[in-house]
């Protein structure tokens, strides 16, 4: 042991772990520890609560100490240990059974497998000792069943499902394991440390010894670590050492292939990425003098050294995007008390987060909140668990332990139910799992930490070079041979980062398309126009000195022009000489050229005194058929704007003004004269308005300090009739000014500068426009019509830039994608505000995003230029979708400078609310604003995102079906007419269907029998009845209807309601329901049976109903009472006899019958009968005479009193009574009063 293991080795000991690589030393040491532990588990009870704030640990960064959002995690379970817990989880389903386990190590000598849902202890190993190692699993047998792999001095292969010792090495394994296949032969070897031979062994997937290095002082704190460094192929083995090397070991025989001397004697554990993008990994580790080293994989180059100070860095590092960024970063703990961050390609310090004690443990990152940033997990010997945003170092939140924390922790879903869970061990004697406070990721993806999988096998390989191992993505069920799992165009790494799911296939994310290097920088905005009439759009940008133009198919350069190196404003293009040729005009210095847009010939330039601002704006100034240009001068020494001939460049006519023009110009008719207006700032603190023919004066406004750069956007925001003009100023200003007469209609103040002019849209379809102004204090603020803040979103820089607003995602909502100097495009809802993706750049956005279908696919490209801080600049195509939507149409996005080929000409000759150019490169006709007549204007085609050409609008849907005039082979359908546009407008046609088999959904309508007619629809509203023919008696049907337009849009499907055809007749009325033999509880009644359909038949049943509080009619049937039965009704005409119970005594009771078919078609009622059963005292007796003649009963009916009824009923049975008894019903009834 060297002497700075044997200072941390006494540090670690204070702190509750124990370690120790003499066996005779450590028995010592165990035997007293396990006396101590004996003793106090007899004579002091330990209790230890859930949560436990241990104040002397935190005081010193107390401050710190406080949940971000007021969020905390939820405890989902502990389990409490013999012994500190400073083992690292590893997790997995190790039984099979669909679940997850946890296997963690206690100093208690056991290993646990619990159950990852409830904590419970599924089994538990024991090692008999206690060592400072972690488990590692792998199916190292390939039985398909997963081993346990501990190393614990002697190295135990454990079964995963039952807990049982498949075989074990004797030995000196004090390191954990790395598990990889590390000589090609397909089969699973096991990496650990020797401590007493100070070598790796490398182990079979049997327990036999495959190689072992030699004695090199390897360290016991360095466990192995397996990748293809050099790109050979082959696997190599890494490991520290305590002899001031750091060693790079041949996987195949454990030979030395090189070495690399640090500036500390110990060296530890390695992690593996690729952190700068060429083709050979890098190789990065801690050391006990403070440096975190990074080497290259081919012969252990050096790329860099951090330095944090004389503190040990035993912590394995972390590798991760830290900002979402797109290149790798390492995250590292130190004795220092920090965690430190870096940057993976150049070796330099990002942040430091401080804590109050020593970081002793590895990190993992995953995102837990959905906000496209990773979160870093890190315990410390503060006894914090810390969520730390891996952007800023700000912690998100913490949950204190009582006791300190030495080991990475386990992140992700552990129960399936979404939500993220944090597994970990502290010294405490317990292990946590937490959960994630809200908001949740969208998919629970398990967090990468520094052994590079779940199962901590140590082992790097990266197939596919996406930066997650290739055991993380089988593990988690990606594929390692490809980066983008599902095909989505979006690669799993950034499907990580940003928590979408890998699987889907669906893109939430965009992906880039193509990108160009430019080798200048301070580029302006993208412009999009077809310069060659090829039926394909060509992109022209320009960066500083540079104008550019490439073909839209090959992405070729087509021609570009050089200048000394200073910014190009804007430019546009148009047929300014009425060649029926595009011409690209441009301002570089103080000359305005215009080139001829398919060659890139200079046709003429304007050389002025001073230098121009931009390009300006292009316009018919005099309504003359021919386009003038309007440019600006950006010299505060004779600060002019010009009006040029566009044919010639020749001035027409000047303005003079006494500041810079800023600003540039834009055109429209803003008083309502039928000439166009021409408006544009000036650093005299002025906003002009010219009459664009002359340049004579109509308005100026000068409550404004300094207009921005960006020129006036023009727009009715309050529908009034009436233009507004928005001007962003250096005064922190966005201002809403009057178009006729220049007054101030409101003005809205940021924090900062509004460098860009508002775009003005409906951003949330509500029917009323909102002003989003972007600002140099990072935010995007949504304005609505009178200036109020609607919402705020914000970005972490300035930005200078207006934003566009288009359905790029094709959800028929709009998006607001604008570009920060925080190095990202953002996408942002249009209604809510809330930030839906933000896409790396790697530098500042300085132009507005073009959004526009660049290549014809009806998918949205998003066009972006980039190029700041560095020599170079960059252009990027992104797209968020792989093939469009049905239905979806690819309008462009509105943004400042009008329209894609960027006119600042804020004509609108249909009135529509979208400016001419705009609707020509849409693809609209500029003199009408519903021209497919679907009756949505081309604004709210634009809003929902249909094309404006054809209408798509569906008819109205049916939902009031109703059938009547049912015959054995016809009934009549009712409802009422649907418009051919929701409900405007008389449809086409109707189809209607029918089915034997059930009501008819969207499901089964294809297989519905569809009914041929040639029906003429109403007008809407209007009550259509169509009568249906040729149906079978007897037949259930159901029937749907769906309408049409006559561009072939289809409504939605009806309610489908059904009837049996063929029986509309009812069973005939009861007319002689009587009751016979009244006792007190129970009554019989009699009535002739009558048919199914009226008189013939056999009906189905009956209803019996009774009330006991009034006559039953036809207006109380449904308030009275069933009376339950199941009685079978006989043959019409026969006599019904059946006896009533359960009846109340001495209750007035009223009863009436109606019978019903199969149908069932119900009867009419029956005649009402009334009766009053007796009194519960009643009793009766029978007795019967018989003699030649006559058969005679009597009834006797008494009560408690005495008195009674008595009954006789006689038949005479001579030949000649019983005839005429027969014949007419002769009963005799002699009632006699009782004596």
């Amino acid at each position: 042991m060297s002497p700075l293991e044997t200072d941390v080795y006494h540090k670690m000991v204070s702190g509750g772990s124990r370690h120790m690589t003499s066996t005779h030393n450590w028995l010592i040491v165990s035997s007293i520890i396990i006396g101590l532990l004996v003793f106090s588990s007899v004579f002091v009870p330990y209790t230890l609560p859930l949560r436990t704030q241990v104040s002397n640990k935190i005081d010193v960064q107390q401050t710190e100490f406080v949940p971000s959002n007021g969020v905390t995690p939820e405890i989902q379970w502990s389990r409490m240990t013999g012994g500190a817990v400073d083992s690292s989880p590893c997790v997995a389903d190790v039984d099979g059974d669909g679940e997850l386990e946890v296997l963690i190590r206690s100093d208690d000598y056991y290993l646990y497998c619990l159950n990852a849902i409830n904590g419970m202890v599924e089994w538990k190993f024991y090692l008999g000792a206690n060592l400072y190692t972690s488990p590692s699993i792998a199916d190292i047998d390939a039985d398909g069943q997963l081993e346990v792999i501990m190393p614990a001095g002697t190295l135990f292969c454990i079964d995963g499902a039952l807990g049982e010792e498949e075989w074990s090495v004797p030995g000196n394994a004090l390191s954990s394991a790395c598990i990889a296949d590390v000589d090609g032969d397909n089969n699973l070897e096991i990496m650990v440390v020797d401590s007493m031979d100070q070598s790796v062994r490398c182990i079979n997937s049997t327990g036999d010894v495959e190689w072992e290095t030699p004695d090199l002082d390897i360290t016991t704190y360095s466990a192995p670590t397996a990748s293809d460094v050099d790109g050979d192929g082959e696997l190599e083995v890494l490991c520290g050492s305590s002899n001031y090397n750091f060693y790079c070991f041949n996987g195949n025989d454990g030979s030395i292939e090189w070495n690399y001397t640090t500036s500390g004697h110990s060296s530890y554990t390695a992690a593996v990425a690729n952190l700068d993008e060429d083709p050979i990994k890098e190789i990065v580790f801690g050391t006990n003098d403070g440096h975190v080293y990074c080497l290259n994989g081919t012969m252990g180059g050096f790329e860099w050294n951090y330095f944090v100070g004389s503190y040990p860095i035993i912590s394995t590092p972390c590798i991760a995007d830290s900002g979402s960024d797109g290149t790798l970063d390492v995250f590292v703990g130190t004795f220092d008390n920090y965690l430190h961050c870096i940057d993976g390609e150049s070796g330099t310090q990002k942040w430091t987060k401080a804590t109050s004690n020593d970081i002793y443990a590895a990190s993992c990152a995953v995102n837990v909140d959905g906000d496209d940033v990773l979160e870093v997990f890190v315990g410390s010997h503060d006894y914090a668990m810390y969520c730390i945003d891996s952007k800023s170092g700000a912690t998100d939140w913490y949950y204190q332990t009582a006791g300190e924390i030495d080991s990475a922790p386990y992140v992700g879903d552990l129960d399936g139910d979404g939500r993220i869970e944090i597994v970990f061990g502290s010294n405490d004697r317990n292990i946590y799992c937490l959960e994630a406070p809200t908001p949740y990721a969208p998919h629970p993806w398990t967090g990468v930490g520094s052994r590079g999988d779940p199962y901590l096998t140590g082992c790097f390989i990266d197939t596919d070079n996406d930066h997650l191992t290739d055991n993380y993505e089988i593990i988690v069920g990606l594929d390692e041979n490809a980066a983008d799992s599902d095909g989505d165009f979006v690669d799993d790494y950034t499907e990580f980062i940003i928590a979408a799911d890998p699987l889907d296939g669906i893109t939430v994310y965009p992906h880039e398309e193509w990108s160009l290097v430019v080798e200048s920088f301070v580029p302006n905005s993208p412009l999009v126009v077809d310069v060659n009439n090829d039926g394909q759009l060509d992109l022209l940008t320009a960066f500083a000195g540079l104008l550019l133009c490439y073909d839209g198919s090959s992405m070729e350069q087509l021609w570009n022009h050089t200048y000394s190196f200073t910014m190009i404003d804007t430019i546009f293009a148009e047929d300014v000489n009425g060649d029926s040729l595009l011409e690209v005009v441009a301002v570089h210095s103080n000359v305005c050229y215009c080139y001829r847009a398919v060659d890139g010939v200079q046709l003429w330039n304007f050389t002025s005194i001073n230098t121009l601002a931009d390009a300006g704006c292009v316009c018919d100034t005099n309504n003359d058929g021919a386009f003038e240009i309007i440019v600006g001068s950006a010299a505060t020494a004779d600060p002019h704007v010009y009006c040029l001939n566009g044919s010639t460049g020749k001035q027409i006519w000047n303005f003079t003004t006494t500041g810079l023009i800023a600003p540039s110009p834009s055109a429209a008719d803003l008083n309502h004269d039928g000439q166009i207006d021409i408006v544009f700032g000036s650093w005299d603190g002025t906003i002009y308005c010219l009459n664009a023919s002359d340049g004579s004066e109509l308005w100026k406004y000068t409550d404004i300090y300094r207009p921005s750069g960006y020129s006036p956007v023009i727009a009715d925001i309050d529908l009034d009739g009436d233009l507004e003009v928005f001007v962003g100023a250096f005064d922190t200003d966005i201002h809403c000014i009057n178009g006729v007469n220049g007054t101030r209609e409101w003005v809205y103040s940021t924090s900062d500068y509004a460098l860009s002019s508002a775009t003005v849209v409906d951003v949330d379809n509500d029917g009323d426009f909102e002003a989003i102004v972007p600002s140099r204090d990072g935010n995007v603020y949504c304005l609505n019509s009178t200036g109020h803040l609607v919402w705020t979103y914000h970005t972490d820089d300035n930005i200078h830039c207006g934003a566009s607003v288009a359905d790029v995602d094709m959800d028929s909502e709009l998006e607001i994608l604008v570009t920060s100097k925080d190095n990202y495009l953002h996408c942002i809802d249009g209604e809510s505000g809330f930030g839906e993706w933000k896409y790396p750049l790697g530098d500042f956005g300085w132009g507005i995003p073009t959004v526009v279908d660049f290549d014809g696919d009806n998918v949205l490209e998003i066009i972006v230029t980039v190029g700041w801080s560095g020599s170079y600049g960059k252009i990027f195509c992104l797209s968020l979708a792989l093939t469009p939507e049905p239905d979806f149409y690819p309008w462009p996005g509105i943004a400042p400078l009008g329209d894609p080929t960027h006119k600042c000409r804020y004509i609108d000759t249909d009135l529509d609310f979208l400016v001419d150019e705009y609707e020509i490169a849409a693809g609209s006709d500029v003199f009408s604003s519903d021209p497919d007549t679907d009756l949505l204007s081309d604004y709210q085609e634009y809003l929902q995102s249909t094309d404006p050409m054809f209408d798509s609008v569906p008819p109205g849907a049916i939902d009031d079906i109703v059938i009547s005039d049912v015959t054995q082979t016809s009934l009549v359908l009712n409802w009422n007419a649907p418009g051919e546009n929701g409900d405007i407008g008389t449809v086409s046609s109707y189809i209607v269907k029918w089915s034997s088999s059930g009501p008819i959904i969207e499901e089964n309508w294809s297989n519905a029998t569809t009914y041929t007619q040639a029906w003429i629809p109403l007008a809407p509203n209007s009550l259509e009845s169509h009568q249906i023919t040729g149906l079978s008696t007897g037949q259930e049907y159901w029937f749907a209807i769906r309408a049409l337009d006559k561009d072939g849009n289809i409504g939605a499907i009806s309610n489908s309601p059904s009837t049996l055809v063929g029986d509309y007749v009812s069973p005939g009325k009861i007319t002689d329901l009587t009751v016979d033999n009244i006792m007190s509880t129970s009554v019989y009644m009699t009535w002739t049976a009558p048919g199914d359909d009226g008189s013939t038949g056999i009906a189905s049943g009956y209803i019996l109903k009774y009330s006991t509080t009034e006559a039953i009619s036809e207006d109380n049937w449904d308030a009275a009472i069933v009376y339950e039965q199941s009685w079978t009704p006989s043959v019409n005409g026969t006599v019904e006899y059946r006896n009533i119970t359960g009846l109340t005594p001495n209750t007035e009771y009223w009863f009436a019958i109606v019978a019903f078919d199969e149908v069932p078609n119900y009867g009419q009622l029956s005649n009402v009968v009334a009766l009053t059963t007796l009194d519960s005292t009643t009793t009766t007796t029978t007795s019967t005479t018989i003699t030649t003649t006559t058969i005679t009963t009597t009834t006797s009916i008494s009560n408690t009193t005495g008195n009674g009824l008595q009954f006789e009923s006689g038949l005479v049975i001579g030949i000649g009574a019983a005839v005429a008894v027969f014949a007419v019903g002769f009963v005799i009834f002699i009632i006699k009063k009782k004596k």
